[in-house]
Order: structure tokens, then sequence, then C-alpha cells
């Protein structure tokens, strides 16, 4: 179970940068849509899988409906007009993979030995390498930042 909500996590971190990508480019209305199929599925697979595999058929269908989400926002950035399409884009999700694929190496790694330091060793590998690839922006370490000095006032 625990392995299908971590794929569940990466395909909502691409489904994340995807659709504020299209909110960005003016087409919130995809994301909307996208909101919408990936409930559908979600619901009609908890109603099919739940009575049969009971928690891993729900890890299971949340996967499912966000990789049928990510599907369709992929689908959406293809329809995309030329002129809004960015190469920052692809550049922000190749950095945020390569982030994730060297913290997931890492985490498992270590999870072998002892599965909450694999939790630590990933997540910390995973901000380290966002910020090396400057993968975060200067708006996204202003958000971050109380998370790690506390919270001024």
């Amino acid at each position: 179970m625990l392995r299908l909500l971590v794929c569940w996590g990466a395909i909502a971190s691409l489904n994340s940068l995807l659709s504020y990508y299209l909110i960005s480019a003016g087409r919130s209305g995809m994301v909307t849509v996208q909101t919408g199929i990936s409930l559908a599925v979600n619901l009609g697979l908890n109603l099919a899988l739940i009575p049969v595999l009971g928690a891993v058929g729900s890890a299971l269908a949340i996967a499912a409906a966000e990789a049928t989400g990510l599907v369709y926002l992929v689908m959406s950035y293809s329809r995309t007009p030329q002129h809004a399409k960015a190469y920052p884009v692809i550049s922000g999700v190749l950095r945020v993979l390569v982030a994730l694929a060297v913290a997931v190496a890492g985490a498992a790694g270590v999870a072998a030995w002892n599965w909450v330091a694999g939790l630590a060793v990933g997540v910390t590998v995973y901000f380290l390498f966002l910020f090396a690839t400057r993968a975060l922006g200067s708006q996204d370490i202003k958000i971050l930042r109380p998370l790690f000095v506390g919270n001024p006032g």
C-alpha cells in the first residue's frame, strides 16, 4: 500500500507543476476539468476496489486517479499554443525529477536499514537537490522559510 502512495505522491507533484503552469498560461478551465476527471475516477475505483482490496484498493484508486489526471494535463499542455509553452517549465520538471530520483535512491538505500532514517534522508536529499539544481525560486524560498526558521512575529 505504501508503494502505491509513494507513486501517487510522485504523480501528484507532476500534476501540481503542470496545473500551475496551465493556470498561469490562462488555461485554468483545463485544470478544473482535470480535477473533475480525477475525482470521478477516484470515486468509481474506490467504490469498486475498497470492498475487494480494502486499504490497498483505496491506495490503488488514488494513484490511478492521479495518473489519469496527469495524462489529461499532458494532453492539455500539448494543445497549449506554442507561444505559451516555455522551456523553463520543462526544465523545472526535469530538475524536480532529478531531485526526486536521487532522493528516492538515497531513501531506499537507508530505508533497508531503518524506514524512519530512510524517510529523513529522502526528504533532506530532495530539498538539497532542489536547491542545488535551482529548481526553487526566490518566491518558493520565501514560502518555505517559515517552516525551517519559525514564524517571525
